[in-house]
């Protein structure tokens, strides 16, 4: 049985909210004392601090939007359990319409599509080579769903 890695599920998981805190705590500090923040970054006006406080509240939605389509899954030639720590469920292998991976991001995150509107995000480990836009992944699941690219066929499952 592959897995996917619950460590990269996490980062992916929480990452716009790490943002938004971030960008939220910044634009705080910058409101209540300007000479705390040091370097080439001018926060002294009040366009800049809206800006920063925007690309928060801007993370924080993609945060709500997404938070349930990040999940672990286990998968073997017949079958897929995904699990998004709230409900876990088990699928064929051939109800699955597609796996594609996402090129740019890394860790390879991959998207499983259920159906024509469902849709999940998983990652594998870290066994990956990224080069600018050009991501190859090397992880046991990542050449599992590759293998299963090859034989598979056209009308069952898209990997």
């Amino acid at each position: 049985m592959y897995k996917s890695s619950e460590h990269n599920y996490f980062i992916y998981k929480y990452l716009f909210l790490i943002i938004c805190v971030l960008t939220w705590f910044i634009t705080l500090i910058a409101l209540i004392e300007t000479d705390l923040i040091g370097g080439n970054i001018n926060l002294d006006s009040d366009l800049n601090k809206i800006i920063l406080f925007i690309i928060g509240a801007i993370a924080l939605i993609i945060f709500f939007l997404l938070k349930d389509k990040f999940v672990n899954i286990k998968m073997n030639n017949q079958k897929m359990i995904i699990n998004n720590n709230r409900r876990s469920f088990e699928l064929k292998l051939d109800d699955v319409y597609k796996i594609k991976k996402i090129p740019i991001l890394f860790p390879p995150l991959y998207k499983i599509v259920i159906n024509s509107k469902k849709f999940y995000l998983f990652s594998t480990n870290n066994d990956f080579i990224g080069l600018n836009e050009w991501v190859e992944d090397y992880s046991k699941l990542g050449r599992f769903i590759k293998s299963k690219n090859k034989y598979r066929s056209p009308n069952k499952l898209d990997l």
